[in-house]
């Protein structure tokens, strides 16, 4: 049997099985059609309709009620079964199974008898009836928005009131469209049906209704795409008047404009205020400004405004932690949303739809839905409709099919904000899937945020989105946040705030290490309530956050009965470790007041005489959301962290207030998990001056890394170590022998990453994070122009070449050989990266360079001739297994990364990474890592090229 008949029979078995439940019979139906089933399948929006419409349901007669359920039911079986005959007649099939006692044109009678359908392919009969059920519940949800009392009466009421803006009476009669729309709402949840069902079903359900009530069908005009329409030719000012008006009710659900005034709303509060926590003005206790006067441009790794690398219909923003992402996100919908005032930021979808959505509020939702198995639900974690799903549950008064009609419109952006906040890596890789669908249903823009280190392998999004990077602030943006932080503190005083950011500036000139950390949002944040509050700068990003939250503790209302603000860290690092760490679900970003006071409830400061814990627990965090605003409620009634680095760094701080082998255990469990890379880093900071732990530490997590890890977990482990290293203060710490030797062997195995085969088994990412560790400890790899091993001969040319680009680790070498002071841009940057191409160098410095060494810059012909083709590699055309280029990683990387790349003589990066600049005056080769495929091709020239920022390098020749 043909699988569309299939389907279709069981649809309409199903049907009828659903329209007569407990056994009564078919032609009975009419009259209790919606009495026994509309209570049972009304959902949460076609509910919210009938409520509407209950109070002027009264004074109509029984009999016309039961009639006009009759109709309706009639009309709806009828048109199934036409459509299922019509799409027999098609394709020249037969259904088997017949049914003779519902009045209806002789020709259908044959296909239908309770009970008697008979059905073959138990495979696909099962998947039809499980798809024919699902739709059934939808159709009855369209037309059973009426129930009766238990005596089978409709409830009293006065008039009947029509809802919506809507003016669907026109001379007398009542137009319905069975629009894109109104097909979405009744089968949004259910798989797409068989081809060629959807005109079907479209033009014989109505053509039923024709027969139930005195009406006209017209056929849409295909020129005008118009819908099927259908007019109702009843009389209003007679007696059916209010029969005709109660079908508009339960058909007009899904057609009604619905009022999105109260997402906007909703919106708006949530997007348009920025609060200064921690600070105190005369005029406000907590101040808070708008986005606007706050908002610092943002720039993106090509070095144009972020907005206006937005152009693409998908985009995917990276960047760190406290790079902005959010931020930016709020903004963007602020200024799509606002209803006063100009836009400020001139987006290249300016008058766009704003749809707004936290990925971690996102995962939460499909989680609990999940355990609560309500029809309708998708089946599956990855289902796009989640996203039209989370949206119509939200109580805005609008369903999911409003939603999606916005998802299917180009003129919506859908904002979806922090991907790396899933709870683990297997449901990042499903909200991955789930975005990929919408992307592929619907022609909506989206706009993705994330950190980078959780955006690679599955849980990535496909080439299809745009790489946009986020670059860390220039010294203009770092003084234009200044001045807006001075002038917040300082309003209408511009004296007092020119020498507050006199001041900020002159501190941060005098602390490197912090003027380095400084060039993100957040951290310029945290640099200036710490000056604002003590007039230093402590010296790395743990004692920085340290500084933070101690001084927004301390900056409670001191009340009796209330912690201290030591007491106060300690229960909101117990918080925050829960919710980092929240057993089956992995991290949350939310948990609702109740739940977040169970997690604290057992400190011994809430077992208070005569009171209940859980009582005593929940005034805390109530005090500490209006006091401290360490935690808020953003989306009312749960609590979150005032930024996810703060409840990052609160669960560092009570891991290392944990007994010794109880921290090292714990470090052990998450050294291999994404969302714990933050936490372990911050936690090196907290045990900073405790440097026999640390050597325990290190000793154990790299013993740990070398037994019987694989190298995809061993890169993943010596990469976050690296970066725990990094990121203590210099000079503070300095790994004991054992240790040392047991990193060491670790980061042997890791230089696996470097081979064809072990580039392709981890994640860029990971490759990224553990070639910069292995540069800060030493990489093997790594020549000058004087070591015979630095150069590649190209024997068929007779020319040698340097095996990579010039990197920064050998440009260091030739500073300190010839005590050259003047550095590159950003050279402190540049220098935690030692195995990265050195950039930002003028022409002249490349040929001192050079003349140093005894060798020189290649020509474009002389470059070219050490390729072997098209490309460096040949004619394949390039991929990211191949090199780093089309800005999939937003920055340039170690050496060596991308050993499928390399030509046959073994040079690498010769495409992509970074320009190269050549003998002749303004022209590189070889492509960056903003580049394009076509501009990586071996034979391109790029003489547009300027030079001297993060994009451009150079690599030695000699004959």
């Amino acid at each position: 049997m043909d699988p569309g008949i299939t389907l279709l029979t069981a649809l309409g078995y199903s049907a009828v099985k659903m329209f007569a439940p407990h056994g009564s019979k078919f032609d009975e139906i009419g009259g209790g059609l919606l009495g026994e089933v509309a209570g049972t399948f009304l959902s949460d929006t076609t509910r919210s309709v009938y409520e509407r419409m209950r109070p002027g349901i009264g004074r109509l007669d029984p009999q016309m009620n039961h009639d006009l359920k009759r109709a309706v039911s009639r009309g709806f079986l009828l048109g199934l079964l036409r459509t299922i005959h019509a799409y027999a007649e098609q394709r020249g099939l037969k259904i088997t199974g017949f049914y003779d006692r519902y009045p209806m044109p002789a020709t259908l009678r044959e296909y239908f008898r309770l009970g008697q359908i008979k059905l073959t392919a138990p495979r696909e009969e099962i998947q039809a009836q499980r798809w024919a059920q699902t739709t059934a519940v939808e159709l009855i949800k369209l037309i059973g928005v009426v129930d009766r009392d238990p005596d089978g009466r409709l409830p009293e009421s006065a008039d009947l009131a029509l809802p919506g803006p809507e003016k669907l009476f026109r001379d007398g009669r009542v137009t319905v469209e069975l629009t894109d729309r109104v097909w979405e709402w009744l089968l949004h949840r259910a798989p797409d049906p068989p081809d060629g069902f959807k005109p079907l079903f479209a033009e014989h359900w109505f053509a039923a209704f024709h027969h139930s009530f005195a009406g006209e069908l017209k056929a849409p005009d295909s020129k005008a795409g118009a819908a099927f329409t259908f007019t109702l030719l009843t009389d209003l000012n007679a007696k059916a008047d209010l029969q005709t008006k109660l079908l508009w009710f339960m058909i007009g659900a899904a057609y009604r404009k619905q009022d999105d005034s109260i997402y906007l709303d909703w919106l708006r509060g949530q997007v348009k205020w920025i609060e200064l926590r921690g600070i105190k003005l005369a005029t406000q206790e907590r101040p808070r400004f708008e986005i606007d006067r706050i908002y610092i441009r943002l720039r993106s790794k090509g070095g144009e405004p972020i907005e206006e690398a937005l152009r693409p219909r998908t985009v995917v923003i990276q960047g760190g932690a406290g790079s902005g992402k959010t931020t930016l996100l709020r903004n963007i919908a602020w200024q799509l949303c606002r209803d006063e005032g100009e836009p400020k930021l001139a987006l290249p979808f300016q008058g766009a739809y704003p749809l707004w959505v936290r990925v971690s509020e996102l995962d939460q939702h499909i989680t609990e839905s999940r355990k609560q198995s309500q029809p309708g639900t998708p089946r599956v974690d990855s289902d796009h409709q989640w996203i039209s799903h989370y949206f119509g549950s939200r109580g805005w008064g609008l369903d999911a099919a409003f939603f999606v009609e916005k998802l299917k419109s180009g003129s919506t952006v859908l904002l979806i904000d922090g991907l790396d906040e899933a709870g683990d890596d297997k449901r990042r890789i499903a909200l991955v899937e789930m975005i990929e669908q919408v992307r592929s249903c619907y022609p909506c823009r989206i706009l993705v945020s994330t950190r980078p280190h959780t955006h690679q392998e599955r849980a990535a999004l496909s080439p299809d989105f745009e790489r946009v990077w986020i670059e860390d602030l220039d010294d203009a943006t770092v003084n234009e946040f200044l001045a807006q932080w001075s002038e917040c503190l300082q309003p209408g005083n511009e004296v007092a705030a020119a020498g507050l950011k006199g001041a900020l500036r002159a501190a941060l000139d005098g602390n490197a290490v912090i003027r380095e950390m400084a060039r993100n949002p957040l951290m310029l944040t945290c640099v200036a309530l710490v000056y604002d509050h003590q007039m230093r700068l402590p010296d790395n990003r743990s004692e920085l956050y340290e500084a933070v939250v101690e001084w927004l503790a301390k900056a409670r209302e001191k009340r009796e009965g209330r912690p201290d603000w030591n007491r106060c860290l300690k229960l909101l690092g117990s918080l925050a470790l829960k919710m980092q760490a929240d057993g089956q679900s992995g991290q949350v970003m939310e948990l609702t007041r109740d739940a977040a006071a169970k997690v604290i409830r057992d400190d011994r400061f809430f077992q208070q005489p005569e009171k209940n814990p859980l009582d005593v627990a929940r005034e805390f965090l109530h005090a500490e959301e209006g006091d401290s605003g360490i935690i808020v409620s953003r989306n009312a009634p749960n609590l979150t962290f005032w930024h996810r680095s703060f409840q990052e760094y609160l669960a560092a701080r009570a891991i290392a207030a944990l007994p010794e082998e109880q921290v090292v255990e714990r470090a052990k469990a998450y050294l291999y998990t994404g969302h714990w890379r933050e936490v372990l880093i911050l936690l090196t900071g907290c045990l900073s001056r405790r440097e026999e732990f640390l050597d325990q530490i290190f000793l154990e997590l790299a013993d740990d890394a070398c037994h019987s890890r694989p190298l995809a977990q061993q890169a993943h482990a010596y990469g976050v170590m690296g970066a725990m290293l990094a990121d203590l203060p210099k000079g503070r710490y300095l790994m004991g022998k054992d240790a040392k030797a047991r990193y060491g062997a670790l980061g042997q195995s890791v230089m696996a990453i470097f081979t064809v085969e072990g580039a392709r088994a981890i994640g860029i990412q990971d490759r990224i994070a553990a070639a910069d560790a292995l540069a800060l400890a030493g990489d093997p790899r790594l020549k000058r122009p004087s070591d015979p091993e630095y150069w590649v001969k190209v024997e068929k040319r007779g020319i040698s070449l340097g095996k990579y680009p010039v990197t920064v680790w050998e440009y260091q070498e030739y500073l300190n050989e010839n005590r050259i002071t003047e550095t590159p841009r950003h050279w402190a940057e540049q220098t935690r990266h030692p195995s990265r191409p050195v950039v930002g160098i003028s022409r002249q410095e490349c040929e001192a360079y050079c003349k140093h060494f005894g060798c020189r810059l290649p020509s474009p012909v002389e470059w070219e001739l050490a390729t072997d083709g098209e490309y460096p590699w040949g004619k394949e055309r390039p991929d990211l297994t191949k090199a780093n280029f089309d800005n999939e990683v937003g920055h340039a990387t170690p050496v060596g990364l991308y050993p499928a790349g390399s030509t046959k003589a073994g040079l690498s990066d010769m495409a992509g990474n970074v320009w190269e600049r050549t003998s002749a005056s303004g022209v590189w080769k070889g492509g960056g890592y903003a580049s394009t495929a076509a501009r990586v091709r071996a034979a391109f020239r790029n003489v547009d090229h300027v030079g001297g920022d993060s994009n451009d390098g150079f690599r030695c020749f000699r004959e």
